[in-house]
């Protein structure tokens, strides 16, 4: 239910007990159908590792991102943890490796992690640009971390963008590390926005 995940993780106990059985979860990242694990190559599960990023364990969703795009995917026959159906494995690739991802579908929400590259640059209707920076990030010993994050050159806590930011665009700045920042982004009020009664006050959306 990615429209309401505040609605769900208070179904399951809370943000910690919602954190343990998320971590259950992602022991295997591509069990197949049979097997009570992640399965990076079905559809529903893409957007499972950015979940941490709503119960204040964003550094998880950077560690998680960046298994499945290092052990999963590459240049091989089997490069790719499922069938490609039209693009949409491959365009799950394309979103980790920006650093961003649309966790609600629907809405105009890009939740983040690291990015795999130092610099992208995206031109969006109207003449408008997206500029991502991320120094540090390429490389076999890129850094995996997000120590801080800023939009338009103003530091946030949030471990998303604006609604707005894909519509005018402008600069994402990501500052990384080589260790996880387990202050950055853990509040109640940085977690992406659910829409739901459920969600507490500073995550509703109507």
């Amino acid at each position: 239910m990615p429209q309401n995940v505040a609605g769900l993780v208070a179904a399951l106990g809370g943000r910690q007990a919602a954190a343990d059985r998320l971590d259950r979860f992602l022991t295997e990242l591509n069990a197949g159908p049979n097997r009570p694990f992640m399965w990076a190559g079905n559809e529903p599960d893409f957007g499972v590792p950015w979940l941490y990023n709503y119960i204040g364990q964003p550094w998880k969703t950077q560690e998680t991102v960046n298994r499945v795009r290092s052990e999963l995917f590459g240049p091989r026959p089997d490069g790719e943890p499922g069938n490609d159906d039209l693009g949409a494995q491959s365009s799950w690739y394309v979103w980790a490796a920006l650093g961003l991802f649309p966790s609600t579908p629907g809405t105009p929400i890009l939740t983040v992690n690291t990015p795999l590259f130092d610099r992208a640059q995206l031109s969006i209707p109207g003449g408008k640009t997206i500029r991502i920076s991320a120094p540090g990030a390429s490389g076999r010993n890129g850094l995996k971390y997000i120590n801080g994050l800023s939009v338009d050159a103003r530091a946030i806590d949030q471990t998303f963008l604006p609604e707005s930011f894909i519509r005018t665009g402008g600069d994402v700045t990501f500052s990384l590390s080589t260790i996880p920042n387990m202050v950055w982004g853990t509040a109640e009020s940085a977690a992406p926005p659910s829409f739901g009664a459920a969600a507490p006050p500073s995550q509703q959306r109507s």
